[in-house]
């Protein structure tokens, strides 16, 4: 049976497949014998080329009503996912393959396994034969005060354009062509209020740029995290840029807790424009650089999003659009 590994980060997961068969050691090392899992991208079946779904915040996090197979209920949007995540609770019935270790910044969160869905369906548009991880959510639903079936992942999204209009509290799936580009440009096509910001990195989770205390950082745009990170072991160009106000528990989604130093960042610089007192919580986050194998200084959470009025994703095209709140 093959084993597999998750990393859980807020609400981030990024699964892994170990290269041993041996019990692995607790410490950090043994990620250099593991490497992320990947499952493929899934293709999305169109009924009409835009769907536009209602969501509700559970906290900060983004709820959207899906239904699976027979079951219909709320998962969070988590672009800090790189796939689909299922509840356990729900889910243990389907037929499991691969055994999970769950881990994360906050330490041991559990066991799990994988399965495939046979229909993800969001109404208009849906997903055949879906691979997911089925883990324990419950502390989030404990949390939220609410039924969480799961976790919509970015593997999701490679394959549509997706709009956030966080004003209105809606999601828009629309189609794309083999070039990437919406079906109804016209309709889909953003306008002068629209600031862009180009994706960097291998695409497998959203990175942008942006600069602290004039050091160049690469973040991961993450709707599943509350709030953002900054890497505790930036400089101190960077980390003078923080205002540390409190520590505080955080958690990911295992039940153990894990003390973090939260405060306010002075200025963020990106090519959409400055921000100003950013809630951050300053974490060393060296495992999910080494799992990525990317310099990932910091993650951009529903802090730094909730700032705008909309924002457009198209995985395809490495293109993320930003709109500033109406007034």
């Amino acid at each position: 049976m093959r084993k597999l590994a998750i990393l859980l980060i807020f609400t981030m997961l990024c699964s892994w497949n170990l290269l041993s068969e041996e019990e692995p050691e607790p410490a950090v090392a043994k990620l250099k014998r593991i490497k992320l899992s990947e499952f493929s991208d899934p293709l999305p079946v169109w009924e009409t080329d835009r769907v536009r779904l209602p969501f509700r915040f559970a906290g900060n996090l983004i709820l959207v009503q899906v239904k699976t197979d027979s079951l219909v209920g709320d998962f969070i949007l988590d672009t800090g996912a790189p796939h689909l995540v299922l509840n356990k609770t729900y889910f243990r019935n389907y037929p499991m393959y691969g055994e999970i270790m769950a881990a994360g910044i906050t330490g041991s969160a559990g066991t799990g396994s994988q399965t495939r869905v046979g229909k993800l369906d969001f109404g208009g548009l849906h997903f055949d034969n879906v691979d997911a991880d089925v883990v324990s959510l419950g502390h989030l639903e404990s949390q939220r005060g609410t039924k969480i079936l799961g976790l919509i992942g970015l593997n999701l999204l490679k394959k549509l354009e997706l709009t956030i209009d966080f004003d209105e509290g809606t999601l828009e799936f629309v189609r794309i062509n083999r070039q990437g580009d919406a079906v109804d440009r016209l309709m889909q096509k953003p306008d002068s209020l629209a600031m862009e910001l180009r994706m960097t990195g291998d695409f497998r989770l959203i990175y942008l740029n942006g600069s602290v205390g004039g050091k160049m950082l690469q973040f991961c745009l993450d709707t599943g995290a509350e709030t953002n990170v900054l890497h505790s072991e930036l400089n101190n160009k960077v980390m003078q840029q923080v205002k540390l106000l409190r520590t505080a528990n955080v958690s990911g989604s295992g039940a153990k807790k894990s003390e973090a130093l939260i405060g306010r960042l002075n200025l963020l610089t990106m090519s959409c424009g400055d921000y100003s007192a950013l809630t951050t919580s300053v974490m060393n986050i060296s495992a999910l650089r080494e799992v990525y194998e990317e310099s990932i200084d910091g993650i951009l959470g529903m802090d730094f999003l909730y700032r705008h009025g909309k924002m457009l994703i198209n995985m395809n095209k490495g293109k993320v659009f930003l709109w500033k709140r109406a007034e």
